[in-house]
């Protein structure tokens, strides 16, 4: 019989969760560029720099911190779930950089999404941008074949949706805090790099780089730091909560 290895006990009564690592997952890369702002800036280079900074910020507090991919290239949705998913006890951070063309007024702000099925059509529209470079890829089965098991996936898709969504709404509250970027709040969104996952896990839209006020301060290192103290403060604020707890939330 097949056995499914997954990153904590689901039937343990005596177990001390405690958070050590980080995995920081840059959106895009290499020949994926992601949205592209007026002025030429390149998500897939925000991405990348506000993770490094991240990073940073995180290690300086002691957190074991492991990047995606670290240069500007492409990792595919199965490798990226497969680095993350050979860390236990952990979070997993997606950063990506929102868009939205065609629009009489151009959004902004920045969102945090958990993984859900149930969207409303501007979730479903973002989910479905981010997730095109996964879309016509020799992974088309990836998911089949990891949910053989369906009752265990259930189990821990229902186990880490509360603590995804916990971790979402602590990183939306921390960026609030150190940036003056607009909080469009905490929602759901069905995007593949957090389906693939068995542990808590977000997705961070920074800002819209097709607003041009945005774009300009997305492509400015002091604002990315800044924005990567935001994450870092929501993310080390739910580890003390998920800590205490010893990993029960709610």
């Amino acid at each position: 019989m097949e056995t499914i290895s997954i990153s904590r006990s689901l039937y343990s009564e005596k177990q001390i969760y405690r958070i050590k690592t980080i995995i920081i997952d840059p959106g895009h890369g290499g020949k994926d560029p992601g949205a592209i702002g007026r002025r030429g800036v390149q998500e897939k280079e925000v991405n990348l720099k506000i993770a490094r900074y991240l990073r940073k910020v995180l290690a300086e507090k002691g957190l074991k911190v492991v990047l995606t991919r670290a240069s500007d290239r492409f990792v595919s949705l199965k490798k990226r779930t497969e680095i993350a998913n050979k860390n236990r006890d952990a979070f997993f951070v997606s950063i990506h950089a929102n868009s939205a063309r065609g629009k009489k007024q151009t959004p902004r702000g920045f969102e945090v999404y958990y993984l859900s099925e149930e969207m409303d059509d501007w979730t479903r529209a973002v989910a479905k941008r981010e997730n095109a470079a996964f879309q016509f890829t020799p992974e088309k089965n990836y998911f089949l074949s990891r949910n053989a098991n369906i009752s265990l996936w259930n189990i821990i898709y229902r186990e880490n949706r509360i603590e995804s969504m916990e971790l979402a709404e602590a990183i939306s509250r921390g960026l609030a805090q150190e940036t003056n970027l607009r909080n469009r709040g905490v929602k759901g969104g069905n995007f593949y790099v957090l389906r693939g996952i068995d542990l808590p896990g977000v997705l961070v839209e920074v800002g819209f780089l097709s607003n041009p006020r945005e774009e300009i301060r997305l492509k400015n290192p002091v604002y990315q730091y800044k924005i990567a103290r935001g994450i870092a403060r929501g993310i080390m604020s739910y580890k003390a909560k998920y800590e205490r707890t010893n990993g029960f939330t709610r």
